[in-house]
């Protein structure tokens, strides 16, 4: 990550305690652009403190529904049911960029 200009991180990566416990602490403290998707976004479901307080530094999280709804504490049909508004939610709530997947892709910036 030092010598890269950003970092995506998540793809390929297992749901795992060990992978939660590298993702945290990576995403908070890497100094660069980050894109989180796949197995990155569930790691950072119980620690959302870790992109929250990443200050100016661009984050993109690229959730497909099921994800979404993890992240958000909701279910996948009340993300599908509102997608504008569970992209707009996501991106204020994790102060990133959210990029919802789907046949429509949506995507937010964290001030609207």
């Amino acid at each position: 990550a030092d010598k890269a200009d950003s970092v995506a991180i998540g793809p390929g990566m297992r749901a795992s305690s060990a992978v939660a416990s590298f993702i945290q602490p990576f995403v908070r403290r890497v100094g660069k652009p980050v894109v989180v998707d796949a197995d990155g976004l569930n790691a950072l479901t119980s620690s959302l403190t870790s992109v929250r307080y990443r200050g100016t530094i661009p984050t993109v999280l690229t959730p497909h529904p099921g994800e979404m709804a993890r992240l958000l504490g909701t279910t996948t049909e009340q993300v599908q049911s509102d997608r504008q508004g569970a992209v707009a939610r996501c991106a204020a709530t994790f102060k990133a960029v959210a990029l919802l997947k789907g046949a429509r892709t949506l995507i937010s910036a964290p001030d609207g």
